[in-house]
């Protein structure tokens, strides 16, 4: 019981500085609800018609069928898609971003994970957009 009450004593009786930086991290928050809201608009699009509208039409999602939506509806097919991959990126590796800076405190470690982040988001980003292009132009069968 001693140690408990020792522990009480040091953490929340004694009065700490509170550092507050008011615009250090503003936007990564408003980001991280913006794309929240993007990933259930574009994922919700997703599911819809690509997944749910085959079972209600009794096809079977096919290569084939894929692909002629692609090319029925590309412009659409594209800003969906590179949309839901846009978010979730940002989403999940901010979250990441997130945990290191509640785990450290270290300017150097957060300033790393920023960094290694950022550069990992970008380059998924720019092959998943340039992978999901090339199969938009994929043949129809």
């Amino acid at each position: 019981m001693a140690i408990r009450e020792e522990y009480v004593r040091n953490v929340t009786a004694t009065p700490q500085q509170v550092r507050v930086a008011p615009r250090r991290g503003t936007y990564a928050w408003i980001l991280q609800r913006v794309s929240a809201y993007g990933l259930v608009i574009f994922l919700t699009v997703h599911m819809w018609v690509n997944h749910f509208t085959p079972v209600l039409s009794g096809n079977e999602l096919t290569a084939g069928i894929v692909a002629a939506r692609f090319s029925a509806f590309p412009v659409i097919y594209a800003i969906n898609d590179i949309g839901l991959l846009t978010c979730a990126l940002f989403h999940g590796f901010n979250g990441v971003r997130n945990v290191v800076y509640d785990l450290s405190t270290n300017r150097a470690i957060r300033l790393a994970a920023t960094a290694i982040l950022v550069i990992l988001g970008i380059v998924l980003l720019i092959d998943g957009s340039f992978t999901l292009l090339a199969l938009m132009r994929m043949p129809v069968e």
